[in-house]
């Protein structure tokens, strides 16, 4: 449970987490797509899902050093490793 004067430090916090955890986990989720693709087609077909696959996972990558840090200037803030 959040209390009111942690929610905006546990909701910083949360969003911070997860931010981390998914700017490591889509290009490991776009290469193991692109993986199950290429066993189901082939050809023309293979090129068009293949790109279909690069526009979906588009996006402006961030830098996941400052995320780091701001997640372990919390923690050492705190002296406690927890999300919420």
């Amino acid at each position: 449970m959040i209390l009111k004067d942690e929610s905006e430090f546990a909701a910083q916090n949360a969003i911070n987490c997860l931010t981390l955890y998914c700017e490591e986990a889509v290009p490991d989720s776009e290469r193991k797509t692109g993986r199950c693709i290429a066993a189901l087609s082939e050809g023309d077909d293979l090129q068009v899902q293949i790109s279909v696959v690069r526009r979906f996972f588009k996006r402006n990558p961030i830098s996941i050093i400052d995320v780091g840090r701001r997640i372990a200037d919390k923690v050492l803030e705190r002296e406690v490793y927890a999300v919420v």
